[in-house]
């Protein structure tokens, strides 16, 4: 059963899959509301052992900023 670790309402929330896995879900948009669904990488989760909030806060972020960028195609880091 999934385990939310972390969350901000109408913003994110980070979840601990049952293959112990990290998925961060990301609420995305302004008119039209969509989520974003990414599972962290080895780094990534690393990455937020280490650093904790700010690093998850700049994974949303990133997330948030890659949909308002017409030129960010599939070749985006976010959209794998």
């Amino acid at each position: 059963m999934r385990r939310v670790l972390a969350s901000e309402p109408w913003r994110y929330d980070l979840f601990e899959e049952d293959d112990g896995s990290l998925r961060l879900v990301v609420l995305c948009g302004t008119i039209g509301l969509y989520e974003v669904s990414v599972t962290l990488s080895d780094e990534q989760v690393a990455d937020f052992d280490r650093n904790g909030t700010p690093a998850l806060l700049a994974m949303v972020e990133a997330v948030e900023g890659a949909g308002t960028d017409p030129w960010n195609g599939p070749e985006h880091p976010w959209a794998r």
